[in-house]
């Protein structure tokens, strides 16, 4: 029986070599460790200094991305050499702790298993 699937087709939609994916909140923040940087924000509304993000809140040289990336999408704000958290910022929190709570409650095997 011969394929009918030809090597020579096109996948629709393809990423270009080279070019990240959109910048969007969803995939941002999908990490703990991102959301831990909200959180530090929004508990400091005098401010957080890069310094402190990154020894503190994330322990790592990702902290210039994460603060990047949230930059970018306005969840964060700089001035005065300090960072804070925008309006923007806390919605996606708020909804990234409520996301969050409806998964730390289930085992992920949909009721099954319970004695």
């Amino acid at each position: 029986m011969r394929s009918t699937l030809s090597p020579r087709a096109h996948a629709h939609e393809l990423m270009p070599h080279g070019l990240p994916p959109e910048l969007t909140v969803e995939r941002v923040i999908s990490r703990s460790r991102r959301a831990d940087v909200l959180r530090a924000l929004s508990k400091a509304p005098a401010g957080l200094p890069h310094h402190t993000l990154q020894y503190d809140v994330v322990r790592g040289s990702v902290a210039s991305t994460i603060i990047q990336e949230f930059t970018k999408l306005g969840l964060i704000t700089w001035h005065d050499d300090l960072y804070f958290i925008t309006a923007k910022g806390k919605e996606a929190l708020t909804f990234y702790d409520r996301l969050r709570g409806l998964t730390d409650d289930s085992s992920g095997n949909g009721g099954a298993g319970v004695h």
